[in-house]
């Protein structure tokens, strides 16, 4: 479950990636198989509105983060 200040969630694998280009950890995945919720601590929220007012991430680093993501969508039960 998703503690109310101490974590911040996204279903937009393209927020996630965003998030860990900029250097947060990804905590958890979370929710059914069909509609998994990527969990990092509340912090990382702040770095959402960049990510909606296009900031910049190096592409290497967005690139990889999204093969990471779907690497954990598709092997965790």
């Amino acid at each position: 479950m998703i503690g109310p200040m101490t974590e911040y969630a996204t279903t937009d694998l393209n927020v996630a990636a965003f998030l860990i280009a900029r250097g947060w950890k990804l905590r958890r995945l979370d929710g059914p198989r069909t509609s998994r919720s990527f969990v990092f601590e509340a912090a990382a929220k702040d770095d959402v509105q960049r990510f909606f007012l296009n900031e910049l991430v190096g592409a290497r680093d967005f690139a990889s983060a999204l093969k990471q993501l779907k690497s954990a969508l598709h092997h965790t039960p």
